[in-house]
């Protein structure tokens, strides 16, 4: 009953649990309701419950710069590639490997810091509209608020290539 909307989840009663592979290869949990119908639900949610708007916003404007992360990275490597050179981690001094030992850090202003600078002008970050979608996380549901963020973040976030070592020693170290 910790999930956010388990109510809704729940409906007229559940038969059985199942654990599902999604086709973007993740796995989820099915509900199958007493009245035959199916429902998947996040049990992070269940861990989760219901979070804080502000929580809410930064996990929507995290998503939303995803596809920005993922190109930064991918460039890094194919630079270091192309020139021959091998990337090391600034903190740690451990090698940086293409896999999901390295991480993309916001260097300088963190990413919350950034997030609240973003938002000010619209009365906060608890002002973002967002919405959840279906169990992949929360998004910014105005287009032209996620298109402002989208080239805020591009024009001011300095991102840097981590060692998850290092990384991880930060996020504990500081609320990002």
């Amino acid at each position: 009953g910790q999930h956010h909307d388990a109510a809704n989840k729940i409906g007229p009663g559940i038969t059985r649990i199942d654990v599902r592979t999604m086709d973007s290869g993740s796995r989820s949990f099915w509900i199958t309701r007493a009245d035959g119908s199916l429902e998947n639900f996040s049990y992070r949610k269940c861990f989760e419950g219901q979070r804080t708007p502000r929580a809410t916003a930064l996990a929507a404007m995290r998503k939303a710069i995803e596809p920005q992360i993922l190109s930064f990275r991918r460039e890094e490597f194919y630079r270091a590639r192309s020139a021959g050179e091998r990337l090391v981690c600034p903190l740690t001094g451990n090698a940086l490997a293409e896999d999901q030992s390295t991480h993309v850090d916001h260097h300088g202003e963190e990413f919350a810091a950034l997030a609240e600078r973003f938002a000010q002008p619209y009365g906060g970050l608890e002002q973002i509209p967002t919405r959840t979608a279906d169990d992949y996380g929360d998004e910014i549901s105005d287009d032209s608020i996620f298109d402002a963020w989208d080239a805020f973040h591009r024009s001011y976030a300095q991102l840097r290539l981590l060692h998850r070592s290092a990384n991880l020693t930060r996020l504990v170290r500081s609320d990002r």
